[in-house]
């Protein structure tokens, strides 16, 4: 707060290359007041603005004077040193440079120095003594070097505003990457500020107070009339907004030089009344590819080029500007006799090298060369064969309509403006899907060439995007359907589908790896509806300036089609999406094979991402788990293997389950609450899902995990999946689908699943054709539990199922030597089969299947096992009621309403105790196979001696009994087992007489 607010004792802030992050609910409204100066070298200070609120900047801002330190070299690296040394910069004519030192504690030498300030004042000719001092050793020295010092730039983020006043000693630049940077015109303005440079997402720099009456003649040009304003570039394009004048006036902001870089740019005004406006002059206007330039026509705003117009502005008769546009129409724009840029309002029927061709009907050129051109919907253009056509200001637009596939055919084309070769589609409602009704909205069936030696761009470029009347489905769209284009200067995408055959289809290969696929706004890469992969060459790197990028493009019905093999590197941010369907969802796959550490925005996954390997997966990029629906066959998987950690959580590097509404709002229109299913499948390796890495417990519905189903393994799966992480599913339904339609897939779940529902409830389902199993630490609270095929048991340790299953497709099966204990009341339909280790039935089984047991497996329990008419138990393992040491109890199968029939091939095992025995009664027939047996264990020996005189029923049954059965171990003298009517029961038989004496 000191240094925010500047309170005493704080004399200055320096900036150079550092952000200072200020976040807090109220806005500040002193921001550096009283602090001597702010000074920023050439690095320049960021303020980002992550919280609710802005500020309002009422300090001072400067550039350092004179000469400053760049660097400490060392000229030797001395030894001894047990901590850094003191760096001290002694001598010049200047002051504040500071350096500290870097050591390696193995070898005890100093091993770099870091110039922490520069400093300032220095001469050119000043020469510094580095003194290297304390840290317990010696001998290390250094030289400095000086460079004239330059301002930096005070560069803002975030999208609450920043607001400044008077800034009349800074001779650095204004750079907006986010929100609305505000130069008020209550007081002087930046008459000293070198440029103006806005790019990113809602960037926006307004050029004076937006009340009317601030803006009187003496604060026009409030901003340096020498500078250069920058729109556009690495994170996409900007807004300038310039005020009305006061009363009757236009305010003026006259400019060096206007550079219109890649992105959907805009100038703009405030409007008040007829009389008063705004008028924007430029000397020079430079236009860099992929830059896209609108001049606002709902308010009194006039853009004036006062300089040469022959870089920006194409052809001699009426020339126009490529990407420009006043106000959202699909009329070009052009330059009037006062160098102003309006609206084209006449075109030509024919070709020619200063025409601007309009063609309403289907035509063949008849000529190479034309200014621009611009269609009418549906309409064929066939340039002739022989030669390449050049569109001299490099313009080819599509006027919208439902038709679609408006065409340039045959030949080969280029553009003659110097940058790039402009197809601008301005469709808004056709389909983009490759469905039976799916379009292109503008069709390039030609070869796309550099200009002879000077290489060129393709700009693919769709009308603005509109949240609300657009989507991924519905919207421009571009396509290019050869591969053998040769044009060299990359490839830009703003707000539109770039369809694409192959990889030829972008162009030449880049001879080095770089970003050869730029992307802004809305833009999307459409793979063809065949069942190829476009697979994009190692050297075409791909930037995401701002908004999002999806990769899409199968017909709903190629479920592990591979539909792009990205091989480049992706950077960065914004939104990268995988797929889209709408309906029964997305199985598709897109795979990610380089480097995209670079990229810092989200990755949404529709369908089905591959990365090839580790840092493909952006780690910077927060993992939105998106599908757009929750039905069995949809997607948003994460196909990987190895161990994956995320944090569930929104923030960078974390992992989500949500709607891609939330990080790009109107991608999925067509539905109002897109569903959140997705998951991961193991691809190339074991895959284990251990989130936040801790085994920590998840609750369902907080901290990102909110999944309407969680996908374990797709159809696509080779190896398996295990689930690690504990859920408490509150009073909410945790569904977990296990593939598709591919039976042998598996996903091990080994997390508890509890409920923390103070009425009850809470439920878990399994859904898909895949086998869940639920393996040690899978331990079940008193919840639902439904599953639509077979559920395996496979412990070595002891697993608690206190859930209640049911479900007419649930079978159950146990694997493992451990012991599974069913404590529930279960009403699934289906059969239970125990291969291997202890099912204890502790709880009701009821209206369900055949219980069978395989040799060398165990049922017991105290519960209640009821299965439907028809079904039976057979055991060829262990029968033992209880299970549990030294706690005899009673299993009962079948009831008095429901009978149930027990076959015996293996062995009926019991044990007594002084209080107690175990007992099986059985509500129906009993069978006993050639192999069946009886052993009885006893706690003690005691209980031998005090439990004779009794008669212990070890089975019992009321139904008929066939077959025979042996005694399986050795009895103490006089015990015996005896069949009786309806039971088998254990007793003492003396052999004389005995007499008891106490």
């Amino acid at each position: 707060p000191a240094l925010l607010q500047g309170k005493s004792g704080v004399s200055g802030l320096n900036g150079d290359g550092g952000t200072l992050e200020l976040m807090r609910s109220a806005e500040y409204a002193t921001l550096f007041e009283g602090l001597h100066a702010v000074t920023l070298f050439e690095g320049g200070l960021g303020l980002r603005f992550p919280g609710p609120s802005g500020a309002v900047m009422t300090g001072t801002l400067r550039g350092p004077g004179g000469w400053g330190v760049a660097s400490v070299t060392l000229t030797a690296g001395g030894s001894g040193y047990l901590a850094p040394p003191r760096v001290g910069l002694v001598g010049g004519s200047g002051s504040n440079a500071t350096a500290v030192a870097l050591i390696d504690h193995a070898s005890g030498a100093v091993t770099g120095a870091v110039v922490t300030c520069r400093g300032e004042g220095y001469d050119e000719s000043d020469v510094l003594t580095v003194s290297i001092t304390g840290g317990g050793g010696s001998g290390c020295t250094a030289v400095a070097s000086l460079s004239e010092n330059r301002a930096g730039p005070l560069v803002k983020s975030g999208a609450p505003r920043l607001v400044i006043y008077s800034q009349p000693d800074f001779d650095g630049e204004y750079e907006v990457r986010e929100g609305l940077f505000l130069h008020s015109s209550r007081n002087a303005g930046s008459p000293r500020v070198r440029e103006i440079r806005v790019s990113g997402p809602g960037a926006v720099f307004q050029n004076g107070s937006g009340t009317a009456a601030d803006n009187t003649p003496e604060k026009w040009d409030l901003v340096n009339p020498l500078a250069t304003l920058t729109l556009g570039g690495d994170w996409g394009g900007g807004e300038v907004i310039v005020p009305c004048g006061a009363e009757e006036t236009v305010y003026q902001q006259h400019y060096s030089a206007l550079e219109v870089a890649f992105g959907r740019s805009r100038l703009n005004t405030t409007g008040y009344t007829p009389t008063n406006g705004a008028a924007l002059t430029f000397g020079t206007i430079t236009r860099r590819p992929g830059g896209a330039l609108a001049v606002t026509t709902t308010t009194n705003l006039t853009v004036t080029v006062s300089g040469d117009p022959a870089g920006f502005a194409f052809g001699a008769v009426r020339p126009v500007v490529p990407a420009a546009s006043v106000g959202v129409t699909t009329e070009l724009a052009t330059l009037d006799a006062e160098g102003r840029i309006v609206s084209l309002s006449e075109y030509d029927a024919g070709f020619g090298a200063d025409s601007n061709l309009f063609l309403t009907a289907s035509a063949t050129a008849d000529g190479f060369a034309v200014n621009s051109v611009r269609l009418d919907d549906g309409k064929v253009l066939t340039l002739q064969e022989g030669g390449t056509t050049v569109v001299g200001s490099g313009v080819v637009l599509a006027r919208a309509g439902t038709g679609g596939f408006t065409t340039l055919s045959g030949g080969s084309l280029t553009s003659g403006n110097g940058t790039d070769l402009i197809l601008t589609d301005f469709h808004s409602v056709i389909e983009r899907r490759n469905v039976s009704n799916g379009k292109s909205g503008l069709v390039a069936d030609t070869r796309l060439t550099d200009n002879g030696t000077g290489p060129v761009a393709l700009f693919a470029l769709g009308r603005t995007w509109d949240p609300a009347a657009m989507s991924i489905a519905t919207g421009p769209a571009v396509e290019l359907t050869r591969t053998d284009n040769t044009y060299s200067g990359g490839t830009y995408i703003l707000d539109t589908t770039l369809a694409v055959a192959g990889d030829g289809s972008l162009g030449a290969v880049p001879a080095q790896p770089t970003n050869a696929i730029i992307t802004s706004g809305m833009a999307m890469l459409r793979a063809p509806a065949t069942s190829a992969t476009v697979t994009l060459h190692r050297n075409r790197g791909i930037r995401v300036c701002d908004g999002g990028l999806t990769f899409f493009g199968d017909t709903g019905s190629q479920a592990g089609r591979v539909l792009f093999d990205v091989a480049g590197d992706i950077s960065g941010e914004g939104v990268l999406v995988m797929n889209h369907w709408s309906g029964s969802g997305v199985r598709s796959v897109v795979l990610l094979g380089g480097d995209n550490r670079g990229f810092a925005g989200t990755v949404a996954v529709h369908g089905m991402l591959r990365p090839g390997m580790a840092d493909s997966l952006p780690p910077r990029a927060g993992l939105l788990l998106c599908d757009v629906s929750s039905t069995d066959s949809a997607g948003g998987v994460l196909e990987t293997s190895g161990t994956f950690t995320r944090t569930p959580g929104t923030g960078p590097g974390q992992v989500w389950w949500g709607r891609v509404t939330e990080v790009a709002p109107g991608y999925v229109a067509s539905l109002s609450t897109p569903a959140s299913g997705g998951g991961f499948s193991a691809y190339g390796g074991d895959l284990t899902i251990n989130l936040g890495g801790d085994r920590r417990k998840l609750v369902l519905g907080e901290i990102g995990f909110a999944p309407q189903r969680l996908r374990l393994q797709d159809d696509e799966a080779t190896d398996v999946l295990y689930w690690e992480n504990p859920v408490d599913v509150t009073n909410g339904t945790l569904t977990v689908q296990v593939a598709y339609q591919v039976s042998g897939k598996r996903a091990v779940w080994r997390g508890a699943v509890t409920s923390s529902s103070t009425d009850g409830g809470g439920a878990f389902a399994k859904r898909g054709a895949g086998r869940l199993v639920l393996a040690d630490g899978a331990d079940f609270g008193p919840l639902s539990f439904t599953a639509n095929n077979t559920v395996e048991l496979d412990v070595t340790n002891r697993q608690e199922l206190a859930c209640h299953m049911s479900g007419s497709a649930l079978w159950l099966e146990k694997y493992g030597a451990g012991v599974t204990v069913l404590s529930g009341s279960n009403t699934y339909e289906n059969a239970t089969r125990i291969y291997e280790g202890t099912l204890l039935v502790n709880g009701t089984n009821a209206a369900g299947g055949s219980f069978t047991v395989s040799a060398g497996a165990s049922l017991g329990g105290v519960g209640l096992i009821v299965p439907k008419a028809g079904a039976s138990v057979t055991v060829d393992g262990t029968l033992a009621a209880g299970g549990e040491a030294l706690a005899c109890a009673t299993l009962t199968l079948g009831s008095a309403e429901q009978a149930t029939a027990l076959t015996l091939n293996g062995t009926l095992s019991a044990e007594i105790g002084l209080e107690g025995h175990d007992r099986v009664t059985v509500w129906g027939d009993v069978s006993f196979g050639e192999g069946a047996s009886v052993t009885v264990t006893a706690q003690d020996e005691e209980v031998w001696l005090a439990r004779r005189g009794e008669e212990i029923p070890l089975l019992t049954w009321t139904g008929t009994k066939t077959g025979t059965w042996t005694s399986a171990t050795a009895l103490p003298a006089g015990w015996k087992i005896f069949e009786r009517t309806g039971s088998l029961a254990l007793c003492y038989v003396p052999t004389g007489t005995m007499i008891s004496v106490k």
